[in-house]
């Protein structure tokens, strides 16, 4: 008969038998998927019980200087809650009862069948193996209620972006909300946002950073590499990864380097009017493809919202300057 589990856990044979302990361990417990430790007297026993911390404890009754009911009394001691399975011989039901009185899940008469072994074993591990899969399935709903709540955020983010859209907020509104998104959904240390100058060779940025002096998030001016890269990403309309985790790592503006960028266009339609930046300074890890998703999601809605507020800009502009010619 087939072990009911699989799991490989360690099971510490405590027996002076040599002939019982290479029975156990190579013919019943390794073949089931069990490790396997054993000990030949009660001290030795105890002692790996400290060391090995194992799954359950096989403790012979008759062992030499100390009993496997005095090794009982010393875990009962020491508070230590190891499942024990007691193997004994014919006529020594008083020692049962010491044992279980002492904390032990089971007995094994001599001599006994595999099939009686695995199915003792089964029996006594069954709270353990409870407890384990109530404690993993516990672990399983944090984490997908982190996951939940980290897209619960994300979806949040991007709706307020897609809102930003449909009430043609101003440009430096647009920037500043995309700038802020962008760190939320990727968190990420730093954002940019590249634009293309009236001459079409330079880009300005316009930067944030976390954790920083507000003094220092605003404008700033494009690297001549950063130049390059930009016009790069515009023209090819995909997103770029990029990390150098050597010391200072890569020189994104003046007195900023960044070990990890993730760049992504703005897009309208077929044309891209500039570049999505985030970088970190400090964490050693590159940004993921699920960041790059996200990113793209955010730059397209920035993309038209920056297009629209441009637009509308342009009309009141040009209104006001109507008005007053008519004047």
């Amino acid at each position: 008969m087939k072990g009911k589990y699989m799991s490989g856990e360690c099971i510490l044979i405590i027996d002076d038998s040599r002939e019982i302990v290479k029975h156990l361990t190579e013919h019943v417990l390794v073949a089931h998927g069990y490790k396997v430790q054993h000990a030949y007297n009660g001290q030795s026993g105890l002692d790996l019980i400290q060391t090995l911390n194992p799954d359950l404890v096989m403790l012979d009754y008759n062992l030499p200087e100390m009993t496997g009911v005095d090794v009982l009394r010393v875990l009962a001691r020491e508070g230590n809650n190891v499942p024990v399975i007691l193997m004994s011989g014919y006529g020594s039901e008083l020692s049962a009862i010491e044992a279980f009185r002492l904390g032990a899940k089971d007995y094994l008469i001599k001599p006994f069948t595999s099939e009686e072994v695995l199915e003792t074993i089964d029996n006594a591990l069954l709270a353990q193996r409870l407890l384990h899969d109530k404690t993993k399935l516990a672990d399983q709903l944090r984490h997908t209620k982190a996951a939940l709540n980290r897209q619960s955020q994300e979806m949040e983010t991007l709706l307020k972006i897609g809102t930003m859209v449909m009430s043609l907020a101003p440009v430096d509104r647009v920037l500043q909300q995309t700038l802020d998104a962008a760190i939320e959904l990727t968190t990420a240390q730093g954002s940019i946002i590249w634009l293309p100058e009236h001459t079409g060779s330079n880009f300005l940025g316009f930067q944030k950073l976390i954790h920083e002096n507000p003094s220092v998030n605003g404008s700033v001016i494009c690297e001549p590499m950063m130049n390059r890269q930009a016009a790069q990403i515009m023209a090819a309309k995909r997103p770029l990864r990029t990390s150098d985790f050597s010391q200072p790592g890569i020189r994104i503006a003046p007195q900023l380097f960044a070990q990890a960028l993730l760049h992504v266009p703005l897009n309208v339609g077929e044309i891209s009017t500039g570049v999505l930046t985030v970088f970190n300074i400090d964490t050693m890890s590159s940004f993921s493809k699920r960041d790059e998703y996200q990113l793209t999601v955010l730059a397209n809605f920035a993309a038209i919202a920056l297009d629209n507020a441009r637009r509308f800009e342009d009309i009141s502009v040009s209104t006001t300057e109507k008005a007053n010619n008519k004047k």
